[in-house]
């Protein structure tokens, strides 16, 4: 392994450790499990026969 992969390693534990951590950290790992997590609830819905939201397409245009 070379010099630079066990500096960004490092650099990625370092952002890890403690018990609060980096927001940048926080961010990643909340994407990723709801990334994950979306095909388990739309099946969820798909199953119990759950209603899709019906959003308008202005929805967060001016009033």
């Amino acid at each position: 392994m070379d010099v630079s992969a066990l500096l960004k390693k490092k650099e990625q534990l370092r952002t890890r450790k403690g018990a609060c951590g980096s927001i940048e950290v926080k961010l990643e790992d909340m994407i990723k499990w709801m990334q994950e997590t979306r095909h388990v609830l739309q099946e969820f819905e798909r199953i119990n026969e759950l209603p899709k939201p019906n959003y308008l397409s202005d929805m967060f245009g001016p009033i």
